[in-house]
C-alpha cells in the first residue's frame, strides 16, 4: 500500500515527535540520576556497600575529616578513587575530599612525604595518616586510628612459655596482635625478672604461663596491680603458678574443664563452651555482641571464700555464663576415650558456671577469662571471638566508644565447587547448551525450507 504525500508527512511528524520525546525523557532521567543519585547493591555479600564496621566508625567522628588524594590528571585513576570514597561522603557531612595533582604542587608533595601516585592523606584533629594501598579496610582502619587521641599500651608477659604475639603457631596470638595494631594499640613484650618495667599506664596481658613465675616476676605483677594497673588474664586449666593473682582479685579458678553439650550444635568437642547471643551479660563489653563465641577447654570462676583487705574492694560483674546443662568435669581421665563424657551427679559440678568476669576498683579495671585458646590463631576466626577480644581491650583501655565497632572481615569472593558440580556446569555449558542451540537452528531452517 502506497502512502499519499499527506499521510507520509503525518507519519514523519509522528516519528519526529516520538524521537524528540524519547530524547527529552532520556535527558530528564539522566538529570534526575545526577541530581538525586540512588545506589542499589544487589550483590549477595554487599561488596559495593560500606560494611557495618565502616558505618559505625563514620558515626563516631566528632570533628571534620579531610581526605586529600594526590593523583595526577588521570581520569581512570581519579574515577577509581572517587568511586571508593563516594560511600564515605554519602554517610557523613563531616568528611570532605579533594584532588591535588602532584605534578603541579611538588613542594607540598615533598613536604608531606607523598611517594605514590594516588596516595591518600587523611587529616583529623591535627593527626594524619597516609595510605597507598586503597580499599575499604585500610581507609576505615586509618579513620579508626585517627580517632584515638593516645594509643593504648598493651604489655604481653613473656619468658614463661606464654602465647606469643609474634609467633605464627596455632596456639600463639599473632593474628590477634595484628588486629590490635590495626586499632592503634602499641604492643610490647615484658619480662620483669630480666628488669623490664611494667608501666602503670599499660594493660598487662597474661596468657597461660607453662612454667612457674620467678619471685621477681610475681613481685612486679603484685606491685603493678596494687599501683592501679589494668589486667587481662587469659587463664586455662592448670594455672597453679598464678594463684597469687587469683587471691589478689578475690577469685577462685577451677582447674577442671567445663563440658558444654551446646558444642554439638557447631560440631565441636564436648569440652568446648559455646556462648550464644542472648546469653551474654548486660555489660559494655558484651552488650553489643551478636555472634556466637567459642571457648576451647575452658574452666570456671567463682568468688573467693575468704576476702582480704586487698581484694574485697573489687566490684565483680559476670560477663559470660555457661548453659544450665553444662558441668565441670572433676575427673576427665575417668571417661573412656571412645565415649563422650557423661555427667556424674556424685562428683561433677552442675552448671551454669561463670566463664568470664569484669572487675573494677575505682578507675582500675581487670578482666579474667578462664580460657586462653579462644584468641589463639587457631580459633580467633570462629564467630565473635575476635570481636570479644577487641571489646575486652577497648574496655580496659577506657575507650568504650570503640566497643560497638565490629572487626572488618573481608568478603569471601571465592566460589568453591565439588567435582560433581564442576562436571555438571561443564557439561551444561560445553555440550548441552550448544546442542540446544543447534537443534533450534536446525528446526528453524527446516520450517523455512518447508514453507519455501
Amino acid at each position: 500500500m502506497k502512502l499519499c504525500p499527506e499521510n507520509r508527512y503525518h507519519h514523519r511528524f509522528q516519528l519526529a515527535v516520538f524521537l524528540l520525546g524519547l530524547i527529552l525523557t532520556a535527558g530528564l532521567l539522566a538529570w534526575l540520576g545526577e541530581r538525586y543519585p540512588v545506589r542499589l547493591d544487589l550483590t549477595a555479600d554487599g561488596r559495593h556497600t560500606l560494611s557495618p564496621a565502616s558505618r559505625t566508625v563514620i558515626q563516631k567522628l566528632q570533628a571534620p575529616l579531610t581526605i586529600t588524594a594526590f593523583a595526577s590528571d588521570d581520569k581512570t585513576l581519579r574515577k577509581r578513587i572517587s568511586a571508593l570514597l563516594r560511600p564515605y561522603l554519602e554517610h557523613s557531612q563531616k568528611i570532605s575530599f579533594e584532588f591535588i595533582d602532584p605534578n603541579r604542587h611538588p613542594g607540598q608533595v615533598r613536604k608531606l612525604g607523598i611517594q605514590a601516585n594516588g596516595e591518600l592523606l587523611l587529616e583529623y584533629q591535627r593527626r594524619s595518616r597516609q595510605l597507598r594501598n586503597l580499599n575499604e579496610q585500610t581507609i576505615t582502619q586509618a579513620m579508626l586510628q585517627l580517632q584515638r587521641s593516645e594509643p593504648p599500651l598493651l604489655l604481653f608477659l613473656s619468658g614463661h612459655g606464654e602465647r606469643s604475639p609474634a609467633r605464627q603457631a596455632n596456639h600463639d596470638l599473632s593474628e590477634f596482635a595484628a588486629a590490635l595494631k590495626a586499632q592503634e594499640f602499641r604492643l610490647q613484650t615484658v619480662l620483669p625478672a630480666a628488669g623490664d618495667p611494667l608501666p602503670q599506664e599499660g594493660i598487662l596481658l597474661i596468657s597461660h604461663p607453662s612454667v612457674a613465675l620467678l619471685p621477681k616476676d610475681q613481685a612486679a605483677i603484685e606491685a603493678f596491680m596494687r599501683g592501679g594497673g589494668k589486667l587481662l588474664w587469659l587463664a586455662d586449666p592448670g594455672h597453679s603458678s598464678l594463684g597469687f593473682l587469683a587471691t589478689e582479685l578475690g577469685l577462685q579458678l577451677s582447674g577442671d574443664p567445663i563440658i558444654d553439650p551446646n558444642a554439638k550444635l557447631i560440631n565441636a568437642p564436648e569440652n568446648f563452651v559455646v556462648a550464644r547471643p542472648g546469653e551474654y551479660a548486660n555489660h559494655p563489653i558484651t552488650a553489643a555482641m551478636q555472634l556466637t563465641t567459642v571457648f576451647p577447654e575452658a574452666c570456671s570462676i567463682t568468688p573467693a571464700q575468704q576476702l582480704t583487705p586487698q581484694n574485697q574492694t573489687w566490684q565483680q560483674t559476670p560477663l559470660i555464663t555457661t548453659a544450665r546443662h553444662s558441668w565441670v568435669d572433676i575427673n576427665p581421665a575417668d571417661h573412656p576415650p571412645d565415649q563422650p563424657p557423661q555427667f556424674n551427679p556424685g562428683q561433677d559440678q552442675p552448671g551454669p558456671h561463670l566463664l568470664g568476669v569484669a572487675l573494677e576498683q575505682g578507675p582500675q579495671r581487670a578482666v579474667v577469662i578462664c580460657d586462653g585458646d579462644f584468641l589463639s590463631n587457631r580459633y580467633l576466626g570462629n564467630g565473635g571471638n575476635l570481636q570479644l577480644g577487641l571489646n575486652l581491650l577497648n574496655w580496659l583501655a577506657i575507650d568504650e566508644q570503640f566497643l560497638d565497632i565490629p572487626p572488618y572481615q573481608a568478603a569471601d569472593a571465592q566460589l568453591r565447587l565439588s567435582q560433581r558440580e564442576g562436571m555438571v556446569i561443564a557439561f551444561g555449558f560445553l555440550l548441552l547448551l550448544p546442542m540446544i542451540c543447534l537443534i533450534i537452528a536446525a528446526r528453524l531452517w527446516w520450517r523455512r525450507r518447508e514453507s519455501a
